[in-house]
């Protein structure tokens, strides 16, 4: 089964195509709309349009056009499942997919619901230490709010116990490395404990896996990374690509810096 269509509406209703289309692309309000050169194909007078009202965007060379998850579709080269995914996980809609579905599919979705437990665990009011050790970092929270850091708490469980709460079983938190098998054979534990969390996703946004850094000074291993897996190749991926691939393309140059911070 794939997603609901009372999910698909939810997306379209809760996301605005003008902010989705304005994170690609320069808009300039003309009337009632907003306009912008074609991305589509090159032109020098805009014919790019984008509606609030009606949330849709057409442009009048290339007559391309379509809702917010056809124009990601198009500027991402995704299908229709993948560019749902990404503007869930924009505006923080779970997507529910059925277990049956399994493989890659169920990949993302554990990554995603990692994620969105680490972030949680950051903004609680409990753990203003993960906070504390943002700012003393000279990170602003619309950083951390931009990177979606999180906060793995201490304590071998809380990840595990979470997950058991909403259904998912500890085999398949250890398919995506987010926990580990004791040596014994009985039982299982969290992957990370008392670290600050660095989402990492892939070229469309996706969560594909996690880098963890202690908190205190001295605790081994400094870094902690999700182990390969068949959506995790961490030769091939670069953190942060997601997030500054736009304004890459508009300076068209590159500074590639060591680590996350």
């Amino acid at each position: 089964m794939g997603i609901s269509h009372e999910v698909i509406r939810q997306i379209k209703e809760t996301v605005d195509i003008v902010e989705v289309v304005s994170s690609y692309l320069p808009l300039k309000a003309s009337g009632k709309n907003y306009k912008a050169l074609c991305p589509f194909h090159e032109e020098k007078t805009p014919s790019f349009v984008v509606s609030p009202e009606k949330q849709l965007f057409h442009c009048f060379g290339c007559k391309v056009g379509g809702d917010v998850i056809r124009f990601v579709m198009e500027m991402e080269k995704i299908d229709f499942g993948e560019a749902l995914e990404l503007l869930a996980s924009r505006v923080g809609i779970p997507l529910r997919w059925e277990k049956e579905e399994g493989g890659v599919k169920r990949l993302y979705q554990l990554e995603e619901w990692a994620a969105r437990f680490y972030e949680k665990n950051l903004w609680s009011p409990q753990h203003g230490y993960g906070r504390e050790y943002f700012r003393k970092r000279a990170l602003e929270e619309e950083s951390l709010e931009k990177f979606r850091l999180g906060l793995a708490p201490p304590g071998w469980r809380n990840l595990l116990e979470a997950a058991s709460q909403e259904g998912i079983s500890a085999e398949e938190l250890q398919e995506a490395g987010l926990v580990i098998q004791r040596k014994d054979g009985q039982g299982y534990y969290d992957r990370f404990r008392k670290r600050v969390m660095f989402p990492i996703t892939d070229l469309q946004g996706r969560v594909v896996g996690f880098g963890g850094r202690v908190i205190v000074a001295g605790e081994e291993p400094k870094y902690l990374n999700s182990p390969e897996s068949v959506i995790f190749r961490k030769s091939q991926l670069l953190y942060g690509f997601y997030q500054a691939k736009k304004k890459i393309a508009e300076e068209g140059r590159v500074l590639l810096l060591e680590g996350y911070m």
